[in-house]
C-alpha cells in the first residue's frame, strides 16, 4: 500500500518561519534587544559638536563687548554709538578668529614629501670579509713567491 502525500498545513509553515522572521531562530542571526547606531540623534550629535564651539566663542565675545559698552556708558558715551562701534569690532574679531581656525585646519599640500626630505641618506652596506674576493697567490710549484 502506498502512502498518500499530505501537504503541510498553514499552521505548520507559520510555526517554522515565524521564529526566523522575528530573529529568534538561529542564534548568530538574532538581533540585539536594543539596537544602536545612526539616526536622528547621530545627526544632531554631529551638529552639536559643530555649533557648541561657535556658540561659546560668540557668547564670550558678547560678554566682553557688553563690558566695553558698559564702560562706555559709564564714561558718558551714547548707547547707540557705543553698541554700533563695539559690535563692529566684535564681529570683525570673530570673523578673523574663525578664518584663522579654518586656515589652520586646511591641508597644506606637502604630503609625504616632508617625511622624505628629513630622512638620512642611505648608507651603503659594507661587504663582509668572507665575501671579499681573495687574490690568488703567485707561488710556484715549490711554494716560493
Amino acid at each position: 500500500m502506498k502512502a498518500v502525500f499530505q501537504a503541510p498545513t498553514e499552521a505548520y509553515w507559520h510555526s517554522v518561519f515565524s521564529k526566523a522572521q522575528y530573529g529568534g531562530g538561529i542564534s548568530p542571526f538574532k538581533g540585539r534587544r536594543f539596537q544602536r547606531g545612526g539616526g536622528l540623534g547621530d545627526i544632531l550629535k554631529s551638529l552639536f559638536r559643530f555649533i557648541v564651539p561657535i556658540g561659546k566663542a560668540v557668547g564670550l565675545k558678547a560678554l566682553e563687548t557688553g563690558g566695553h559698552v558698559a564702560a562706555d556708558l559709564a564714561s558718558g558715551e551714547d548707547i547707540k554709538s557705543s553698541l554700533k562701534k563695539r559690535g563692529k569690532r566684535a564681529a570683525k574679531s570673530l570673523i578673523q578668529k574663525g578664518t584663522k581656525r579654518i586656515v589652520r585646519k586646511l591641508q597644506t599640500g606637502k604630503g609625504l614629501g616632508i617625511r622624505g626630505r628629513n630622512k638620512a641618506p642611505i648608507k651603503q652596506k659594507r661587504l663582509r670579509k668572507s665575501f671579499k674576493r681573495k687574490r690568488p697567490n703567485k707561488r710556484d710549484a715549490l711554494g716560493n713567491l
